[in-house]
Formats: structure tokens, sequence, C-alpha cells
């Protein structure tokens, strides 16, 4: 679900395309987690990156690979499958031709 600021600004942008970009505290942390039917990317874990208190879970999908930066407390497994939460009330969307900020 995207905010109504997000749905307002991207109107115009309806049938084409943007770059969507999210900070890796907005994907799969515990607070993510914890929404009602918070959106979700099915995915595999390709690395782990302890780093103390929190770890860098880098996912894949395809050829794309993205990070989450989560609670150390939170396991991940390199080579399973997982469906890291989202909140897309935190994305930010792009014009993928002038690198521009949408909202």
């Amino acid at each position: 679900p995207l905010a109504d600021a997000q749905k307002q600004a991207l109107a115009r942008w309806r049938e084409k395309k943007v770059t969507l970009g999210l900070r890796p505290e907005d994907i799969g942390s515990a607070a993510a987690e914890q929404q009602a039917n918070p959106p979700r990317i099915p995915a595999v874990v390709d690395v782990v990156e302890p780093m103390g208190s929190e770890s860098y879970v880098y996912f894949r999908v395809n050829d794309f690979t993205f990070i989450s930066r989560v609670d150390a407390h939170q396991r991940f497994t390199v080579g399973e499958g997982a469906r890291p939460a989202v909140f897309m009330d935190k994305a930010h969307f792009f014009d993928p031709t002038t690198d521009q900020r949408i909202v």
C-alpha cells in the first residue's frame, strides 16, 4: 500500500516505467514484518553479513540483488527462500530517464 502523497505524485506516471528506491532498513526489518499484511518480495538469500547489533542481508530476485538491514537476532540462511516485508510508504520513486525523484 502506498501513502496518499505517493499515489497522487505517481498518478501521471500510470502505465510508465519508474525506478523504485528502498532503503535497506525499510526491507525485512522487524518493524516492517510487524505491519498488518505487509507487501513482500519473494527472493533468495545470497549473503548474510553480520555487523554486530545488525546484519546486512543480500537478497536475489532473478538477476537483481537488493540489501536489507535487519536486527542481528533475525535469522536468514544463505540459499534459502525468503519473503521480506517492505515499508512501501517509505519507498522513493524516480524518473528512469532523468533520475529525478518523483516522490
